[in-house]
């Protein structure tokens, strides 16, 4: 029993003289300057900028003034993104206080990301007489999930190096701080695009006679109907359309559809969809994305003018109903 304690006892000892060695390790160093950046006043999300594209982005900042620095035994060199950082679904990239934009940071060795907790990163070893030492940043906004705007502002160091004197306790209280990167002022988010004024779009045609259609070839037209579809944009918005066929495709470059099939619906004639306004506006060609302007006033109001006529399909006509479906889509870039 008393054999037990001894060894406890040295096994303590040796413990304690372990944790002081750890503790007294430590680096100096001369702090090297911060980086600093000033948000713009205002930034432009694009409405249906994909989870992932870059908002803005700063590159990194050139080289700042060295730190001289000494550590003692070893040096290790550690880089990440300053206190508690919440992760989205994007590696490397923390929420910020606007909901659906991101921050990602990038370190000056060799374009890295910051990474969430600090840690080692391009250099480290054995320290035997003063070494400079020195870190950049730069930054991107990115987006994150829907933005319907807010005001972007950071509070305190974003990021920041440090030369740590060990690899398994990275960043402590000990640890001295090379420099650290700070995003000063606040920037007004805006969200960008169209608001459209209804979501579906009835298109009421004149009747059709069968006298009209006796003895006309395939491919003749009918009863040219104008409708347009309106909606009101902001600034600098390239605003496109297409128009995708639900009912089956007759001539995808001439934008023909198919009538509906089923009891009491007509045979021999469709739809044909033309662009533009006139005496005779060209066909809209389908499922082909189709620029109609690019906006230069905020809250600009935009009207697409659209036709839709009949079009013979078949030698053969029967009567019925015609009726015809189709998807419209907007693209703001």
């Amino acid at each position: 029993m008393k054999y037990t304690v001894i060894r406890l006892a040295i096994a303590l000892f040796l413990s304690v003289l372990f944790m002081n060695r750890e503790a007294s390790a430590s680096c100096t160093l001369t702090p090297a300057g911060d980086i600093h950046f000033t948000l713009p006043a205002t930034l432009t999300v694009n409405r249906d900028a994909p989870i992932g594209a870059i908002l803005l982005n700063i590159p990194v900042a050139g080289k700042p003034s060295n730190s001289p620095m000494t550590c003692s035994p070893a040096a290790y060199l550690v880089d990440g993104m300053d206190g508690p950082q919440t992760a989205t679904s994007l590696a490397n990239v923390y929420a910020t206080n606007v909901p659906g934009i991101g921050i990602k940071v990038i370190g000056a060795n060799a374009n890295h990301p910051m990474p969430m907790p600090p840690a080692v990163y391009s250099w480290n070893g054995l320290i035997t007489s003063v070494n400079n030492v020195w870190d950049s940043y730069g930054y991107q906004l990115v987006k994150t999930g829907p933005v319907t705007g807010g005001t972007l502002r950071f509070s305190g160091a974003v990021a920041s190096s440090w030369m740590s004197s060990s690899e398994t306790t990275l960043v402590n209280v000990g640890s001295a701080t090379i420099n650290s990167l700070y995003i000063d002022g606040s920037t007004d988010l805006v969200s960008s695009g169209c608001s459209v004024s209804t979501t579906n779009a009835t298109v009421e045609m004149p009747t059709l006679t069968a006298a009209q259609v006796a003895g006309a070839p395939v491919g003749a037209t009918f009863n040219p109907t104008s409708f347009n579809l309106a909606m009101m944009c902001a600034i600098n918005i390239k605003v496109s359309y297409q128009i995708d066929g639900v009912s089956s495709v007759y001539s995808q470059s001439n934008g023909v559809l198919n009538n509906s099939d089923g009891s009491g619906m007509a045979t021999g004639v469709g739809i044909q969809i033309l662009t533009g306004t006139g005496s005779n506006p060209p066909p809209l060609p389908l499922s082909i994305k189709t620029l109609a302007t690019t906006t230069t006033s905020s809250n600009q109001s935009v009207s697409i003018p659209l036709v839709a006529q009949y079009y013979k399909t078949a030698t053969t006509v029967s009567p019925g109903q015609i009726q015809v479906l189709a998807t419209f889509s907007m693209y703001y870039e």
